[in-house]
């Protein structure tokens, strides 16, 4: 039995991705989605160029909490879309980096070929190219079946 770790960031790709793969590698597997709550983006005040970034801590928190419920969310979203039990997983950090931290647990990780999902906007680069290049495990990208 495998231990698949499938990343996901609630777009839909990324849920075609874990169900592309639960219905490939089937049921007798052991299935953990995984979603990376990013940290916060740091707040410059206007005008202060050359002035290390600061997050209030109020703020910080709030959009943690945000991110993470919304991260529930999409774990929910990616166990009713697949047909196997799986084990929710949300953890925070840099997407890319985090993913491949955890695959050290992993037989093989799932990635979609491109996220458009909740933390698009606070992440600049490819999730999954890191992942693809830096996974300490074989990775499986899952691409849209009409991309060329």
């Amino acid at each position: 039995m495998a231990r698949i770790l499938l990343a996901t960031d609630g777009s839909d790709l990324a849920t075609h991705a874990a169900k592309t793969a639960t219905e490939l590698f089937g049921p007798a597997h052991d299935y953990t989605a995984i979603v990376v709550v990013p940290p916060p983006p740091a707040a410059v005040p206007v005008g202060e160029a050359g002035v290390a970034p600061m997050v209030d801590p109020a703020v910080s928190e709030e959009q943690t909490a945000a991110l993470a419920h919304e991260a529930e969310v999409v774990l929910q979203l990616v166990d009713d879309a697949t047909a196997v039990p799986l084990r929710p997983k949300v953890v925070h950090g840099d997407p890319g980096r985090t993913i491949c931290e955890v695959a050290r647990d992993f037989d093989v990780v799932v990635v979609a070929s491109h996220g458009t999902g909740f933390f698009k906007r606070l992440l600049i680069g490819s999730v999954s190219n890191h992942v693809l290049h830096h996974a300490p495990c074989p990775v499986f990208v899952v691409r849209e079946k009409n991309q060329d």
